[in-house]
């Protein structure tokens, strides 16, 4: 059995080191990446984007732990930073499937699906 190397597919560099790239949904993941690569770095993932054309928002985040794992410098958090920052609103970011992320939260703290889960205003950091 092979072992798999914890390495940035586009640039090599030991995930150890560098942060790696959000979850996202499958469809937008398969425009960002080549035909047999499983992961890229953070500094790839956006490098990749803008190369392509990929316009990313919150709405391609993948809805799961890992997303909001760092809070409050989570991938969640700074997608919606940089959404409400975009359009030059404040207070609460358009979040799509509002549940799926209440839901990965809740996963994310062990806690039972039937307790409250915080709302999604509390998950990202405030600007104000």
């Amino acid at each position: 059995m092979s072992r798999r190397r914890w390495r940035c597919d586009g640039c090599n560099v030991s995930l150890d080191k560098i942060l790696p790239a959000p979850m996202l949904h499958d469809e937008v993941w398969r425009r960002l990446t080549n035909p047999g690569e499983w992961q890229l770095c953070g500094n790839c993932f956006f490098r990749r984007a803008d190369e392509r054309g990929i316009k990313l928002t919150l709405a391609e985040l993948l809805p799961c732990p890992f997303n909001l794992f760092h809070w409050p410098n989570s991938w969640f958090d700074l997608f919606c930073r940089l959404s409400r920052s975009k359009d030059g609103r404040r207070g609460k970011p358009p979040i799509a499937d509002e549940a799926a992320w209440r839901s990965a939260w809740l996963r994310d703290h062990r806690i039972p699906e039937t307790a409250a889960a915080p709302e999604p205003e509390q998950l990202a950091l405030p600007l104000d």
